[in-house]
């Protein structure tokens, strides 16, 4: 239906004031297919339409009257186009039954009627009768011996709300049959179910609680999987949420929320082709084919051409067939996981394939007629005869899509898989009959097929009969559960706030009703009685209901929840008060998280108790051994028994590295021990601005030191200061042109990259090489540009620097931004570029602590490689950013240079050469004490703990923080802020401490 509407649209344009602009938005199509079933309902006529549209008062707006105008033309089109094709539009299946019930003559066939006891039940509670269930109802009266309505109503006044559910419909069915008998029947007594309040501080801690909960229905009070139920409020996000944490506790369960079928994979990929099949297609097009799980390409190979498509500027359709038809491609290595033989491979894959499909597309916009391209759709695509899909047919790709995830015990997202390959077959069936034999563009036919793809719906079939029921709250509670959960119950869910308002609004519904003799109901008219129903019904019905929120403020909780929460019977839960061991912690994963971080409270047995259970419970031993040897008797140590891992036994190391070991040793093992990370994209980013403008002050700066080569030592001032007067746009963009060239720095190339981004680059690196070139007041005869981008150790290097530990060595590994020489090497400074600013306290803070030792163990290895040096100061060289509200924000300098080279001054007059050795060898302590820990192999998830003036906890910015947990509520606080004598008094303790070991 909804495919027919959207070719009458595009076929008659003319016909409509505003619906022409809909003819392009294929996903209006499915709305106002549900608004003319509301018309057929209601007993709304086209010229019904046409009246109310007609009338003429100040109140309605001119959108509204054009709106009725157009359904009505679409009314009357539709109503046609069935007829001529022969078809039975089903929203009017109740008015011809009704026709053929009051025509006896016609049909003696139903004659049996008359004999016929009938019982009508289940409706008119929630909502008034619509027009054709009244006709039905009034035609089969007519005709049957007997017919008995039963009405769930309150008795008048039995509610203190201003409403009585099931009323209204009580009295229009009196007021219909006025000689009708009413029966009031007699009930048991209503028994209320046994309430519980659960208030988490997040959705996290919520369904784990509810989960867990499950769990032990399951195991200790006996219940079956399917004598359970669990309401969603909010199903957007729960759905996935709770489906992954019912996954890890083990729980069978039908989701039974309303998941539409044209997202799954199967519709998913067909619309994409369908819109590759339009010439403008976008780039973001391609990429949602290629990831919708059915093109036969494995992930790293879409994520490669994806970077190198970016890198290159590909972004549109022209661009993107050209680039598949290239047989020579300009490859860049983004993935470090790869080398080029690998990238190009991947690369040539995935243009193969898109070329194929490319040809499937350019062969079925040859097709002019509607029929003829879905023929070709259906031959080649849906049939047998096209394998592009990595040597496998569009059918047997979606087969083995639906075996993998039977595998992966998905039974719910195969069943949804299949049921949209079946829907896919009838809508193509379907659509030679709607599409009829006319020549069609192939935007138009896709238009079309989307708005078919966009109405299919799937009826609720469960994959098992014991299985926990989740649902919305208006499908759980038509459900006989003996426990029901109300998951998400905060006052923005819970009551449910109604339906959207669709595309008649509730102000063209009100105006239409008041110019026809139907009632066309409004969105909000039985919302008071369906949440009043829902509420008593949840009350009533189960023998309990759990309701849980996350949030534990009284303010977010709905006056219902409050109501329970209050009640002097009901069970109220607040999580995570006293970490003692609850729901949550039926499965190990959380029983281990609570051994971990209770190991010295009092609730401590308890987790030894509950890990007791579930082990007894999961029959094996040898998991329960292991978990009491690694967190019974060492509790919060991760330690890495067998000494063949890699990781523990790194004979070289960067800097960096150690310093990430410092700031959590977890952490380093997820990095360099797992190796995990996220996808790198060829985008812009902060990162790889800097690295760009890393190389933009080699290139410059080298350009200087060869300028100083070829002078004597009297000269360099004057050189430099000549070139410092030479430092522009015009002098940085030929080197900016030549990085641009090299892997890795494409992006940089295209012109809206270079145009804003690039130039703000040039700007910040010409202020940089002003700014630190200069010569300052303290210097007498200066320092210049010595070494860039010195990395080390280097491949010609016979005497790297090398760290014992232990009897055994290891080689230090790192890249020093810049060193800066005096005339006479003698002396040397060391530059580190930084994106933000950091005190000297904080750098003393983290020398301490050891995530900031770079610097330090830098002079050591400078000095190594030149020991006729001394060290002179070691700097950080950062640009602070304008305030978001100053006007000028958008300039990437916030001081001038002669404030700028006054701070600089004061930071090396305060660098004192003896106190800068001391910190060398206090960072090489440091190092020597992490690389011990790492060679045995302790890694626990215990990061640096500091106050947030000393720069606050490194968990904000870990992307493992879901894996450690540490990071928890009722963490202890943060230590109080130390001061600069706290901190050489420890430094000083710790030197003379390892001293006296040597000794």
């Amino acid at each position: 239906k909804a495919m027919l509407i959207q070719r009458l649209l595009l076929k008659h344009e003319d016909k409509f004031r505003r619906f022409q602009r809909l003819a392009q938005s294929p996903a209006f199509a499915a709305e106002m297919a549900e608004v003319m079933g509301d018309f057929y309902r209601y007993d709304i006529s086209a010229e019904d339409l046409r009246f109310a549209s007609a009338a003429e008062e100040s109140s309605v707006r001119e959108i509204t009257q054009d709106k009725l105008a157009d359904f009505a033309s679409l009314k009357d089109l539709l109503e046609d186009s069935f007829t001529q094709m022969d078809l039975v539009d089903r929203d009017s299946n109740l008015d011809r039954a009704c026709k053929i019930i009051e025509n006896p003559a016609k049909y003696p066939r139903l004659n049996f009627l008359s004999t016929l006891h009938i019982f009508i039940y289940g409706f008119g509670s929630e909502r008034a009768l619509t027009v054709q269930e009244k006709n039905i109802l009034r035609a089969l009266s007519q005709r049957v011996r007997s017919m008995t309505i039963y009405v769930l109503a309150d008795e008048p006044g039995s509610r203190k709300l201003s409403f009585d559910i099931g009323r209204r419909s009580l009295l229009d069915i009196k007021t219909t049959y006025p000689e009708a008998e009413l029966v009031k029947l007699s009930c048991p007594a209503v028994m209320p179910a046994e309430v519980k309040v659960v208030l988490a501080d997040s959705l996290n801690d919520e369904l784990n609680y509810i989960a867990g909960e499950i769990r032990a229905l399951l195991f200790e009070k006996k219940y079956r999987r399917r004598d359970i139920a669990v309401g969603l409020c909010e199903t957007e996000t729960t759905t996935a949420e709770l489906d992954a944490v019912f996954a890890e506790y083990g729980i069978d369960s039908y989701m039974d929320t309303g998941r539409q079928l044209n997202q799954s994979s199967c519709l998913r990929a067909l619309a994409q082709i369908l819109e590759l099949s339009v010439d403008n297609f976008s780039f973001a097009t391609v990429m949602q084919y290629l990831r919708c799980g059915l093109s036969g390409l494995r992930e790293t190979e879409i994520d490669v051409f994806e970077n190198v498509c970016l890198s290159a500027g590909v972004d549109n359709a022209s661009a993107l067939k050209r680039f598949c038809d290239l047989e020579a491609r300009q490859l860049s290595p983004y993935e470090d996981i790869s080398d080029d033989s690998e990238i190009t491979a991947a690369v040539q894959k995935v243009c193969a394939h898109l070329q194929q499909i490319f040809a499937f597309c350019a062969e079925m916009r040859q097709q002019r007629t509607a029929q003829s391209k879905l023929a070709y759709l259906f031959q080649y695509l849906l049939g047998e005869i096209n394998t592009i899909f990595n040597e496998k047919t569009f059918q047997e790709q979606v087969e083995a899509e639906k075996e993998l995830l039977l595998q992966q015990k998905h039974e719910q997202e195969a069943l949804n898989l299949v049921a949209a390959w079946n829907a896919l077959i009838d809508l193509t069936l379907e659509a030679q009959v709607v599409l009829q034999d006319e020549r069609m563009s192939q935007k138009h036919f896709t238009q079309m097929f989307m708005a078919g793809l966009g109405g299919l719906t799937q009826s609720s079939i469960p994959v098992g009969i014991d299985r926990v029921r989740v649902g919305t709250l208006a499908q759980i509670i038509d459900f006989p559960a003996k426990v029901i959960y109300l998951v998400g119950a905060d006052s923005d869910h819970f009551p449910a706030s109604g339906p959207k308002e669709g595309f008649l609004r509730d102000e063209e519904r009100e105006w239409l009703s008041f110019h026809t003799e139907s009632k066309l109901p409004n969105r909000l008219d039985n919302l008071s009685v369906n949440q009043a129903l829902i509420n008593y019904r949840l009350q009533t019905q189960p023998e309990s209901l759990r309701v849980s929120a996350a949030t534990k403020s009284e303010d977010n909780l709905s006056l219902q929840v409050q109501e329970w929460k209050n009640a002097a019977e009901t069970d109220c839960t607040l999580l995570g008060d006293d970490g003692e061991a609850d729901a949550r912690w039926n499965i190990f994963k959380y029983a281990k998280r609570g051994l971990i971080f209770n190991k010295e409270k009092s609730s401590y047995s308890l987790w030894r108790n509950a890990v007791s259970i579930i082990g007894r419970r999961k029959g094996k031993e040898l998991i329960k051994n292991t978990l009491q040897l690694n967190f019974f008797q060492q509790p919060a140590i991760f330690t890495l028994r067998d000494c063949s891992y890699e990781v523990m036994q790194p004979r070289q190391i960067s800097i960096s590295a150690l310093q990430r070991y410092n700031y959590c040793p977890f952490q380093y093992f997820v990095d360099y021990g797992l190796n995990l990370r996220e996808r790198d994209i060829a985008e812009d980013n902060p990162r790889e601005q800097g690295s760009f403008i890393h190389y933009l002050l080699e290139q410059a700066l080298n350009d200087l030191r060869g300028r100083l080569q070829q002078v004597e030592k009297h000269e360099f001032e004057k050189v430099t200061e000549r070139w410092r007067q030479q430092i522009s746009r015009d002098y940085l963009i030929k080197f900016y042109k030549q990085l641009v060239t090299e892997p890795g720095f494409y992006i940089y190339g295209r012109p809206e990259i270079s145009g804003m981004i690039g130039e703000r680059l040039i700007q910040h690196t010409a202020a940089t090489l002003k700014f630190t070139t200069g010569k300052l007041e303290a210097d007498a005869l200066g320092f210049y540009p010595y070494a860039m981008e010195w990395k080390f150790p280097r491949d010609d290097d016979f005497n790297p620097y090398i760290l014992e530990v232990d009897g055994e060595g290891v080689v230090l590994r790192g890249l020093i931004d810049r060193v800066d020489v005096d005339p006479d090497l003698e002396k040397y400074r060391l530059y580190d570029f930084k994106r933000s600013e950091r005190t000297n306290k904080l750098s003393q803070v983290g020398l301490v602590d050891g995530t900031d030792i770079q610097l330090p163990i830098y002079r050591k290895v400078w000095q190594h490689a030149n020991p006729q040096m001394q060290v002179d100061a070691s700097l950080l060289l950062f640009f602070e950013n304008r305030a978001e509200n100053n006007k000028n924000r958008l300039s990437h300098i916030y001081q001038t240079e002669d404030e700028y080279l006054r701070k600089l001054n004061n930071k090396i007059k305060n660098q004192k050469t003896d106190q800068l050795e001391r910190d060398s060898e206090y960072a090489i302590l440091v190092a020597e004490k992490s690389i011990r820990s790492i060679r045995q192999g302790v890694f626990p998830a215990k990061p640096v703990r500091r106050s947030d003036n000393d720069g606050g906890s490194p968990c904000r910015y870990c992307d493992y923080r879901g894996l450690c947990y540490y990071d928890a509520p009722g963490l202890p606080p943060a230590p109080a802020t130390i001061d600069r004598e706290e901190l050489e008094q420890i430094k000083r303790r710790r030197l003379l401490e390892a001293r006296q070991s040597e000794l």
